[in-house]
């Protein structure tokens, strides 16, 4: 496993799945104007999907703008503030990986992202998880309640206008054969995560209607998160 430059630290801004229309803008507003508190600053996270048949028409899309994120989430933005532990003090930094493992990263490691290879692509630090479970989503969610394929993320921009700065990343899987997804999932991996292990963390779940995809036809996920200044 290769280490990844920062890439943890990039994610920190956004996650999402595609454009916010300016109906949804207004959504945003609305849920901020709702906590006087954070009138400014509010980070709102967003998911778009798109299906493409496999003459790359666009046959189906779905946006989702506001859902929680996971504990993981905050936790994985806290840790890539810090490189070794052996000088610092980490109060509440423990997680839980995907693979159900829980504990905080070894104390005299250095910590951050790394590559591995995801679905046959090499040097990926994030990767997406399709899954057709049906449970709503919780904070607590570590893992897809039935995870079915992956698909590594291999696309990211930041952008800004008059209200809003953001940061996307986007996967796409191409179905081999039929398959029906229901959730969907974004995850980072982290050196040294848990102990002296690498671990991936769910960052973000979602339980989305039925999106069935047959041979050839393409699923495009996009997560944003969305930090609103204006």
């Amino acid at each position: 496993m290769k280490r990844g430059a920062a890439l943890a630290l990039a994610f920190v801004l956004g996650i999402t799945l595609g454009l916010l229309t300016p109906l949804q803008l207004n959504k945003e507003q609305k849920i901020a104007s709702e906590k006087p508190s954070f009138d400014t600053g509010v980070i709102i996270p967003a998911l778009s999907i798109s299906v493409y048949n496999k003459d790359g028409r666009l046959i189906r899309s779905f946006t989702k703008v506001g859902d929680l994120p996971t504990k993981n989430f905050l936790k994985w933005l806290m840790h890539t503030w810090w490189s070794s532990a052996s000088s610092i003090q980490i109060n509440n930094g423990t997680w839980t990986a995907e693979d159900g493992s829980t504990g905080t990263p070894y104390s005299g490691a250095t910590h951050g992202a790394v590559s591995v290879t995801v679905a046959g692509v090499s040097d990926i630090s994030l990767k997406v998880a399709l899954g057709n479970g049906t449970t709503s989503p919780t904070i607590d969610d570590y893992a897809l309640e039935n995870k079915l394929v992956e698909a590594p993320v291999t696309w990211y921009a930041f952008d800004a206008n008059s209200t809003h700065m953001w940061i996307e990343v986007k996967a796409t899987y191409t179905a081999t054969s039929p398959i029906n997804i229901t959730e969907i999932g974004l995850l980072g991996i982290m050196y040294d995560a848990i102990g002296t292990t690498n671990k991936w963390m769910l960052l973000f779940r979602d339980v989305v209607p039925q999106i069935s995809l047959d041979v050839d036809q393409t699923l495009e996920v996009r997560y944003y998160v969305y930090v609103r200044y204006g």
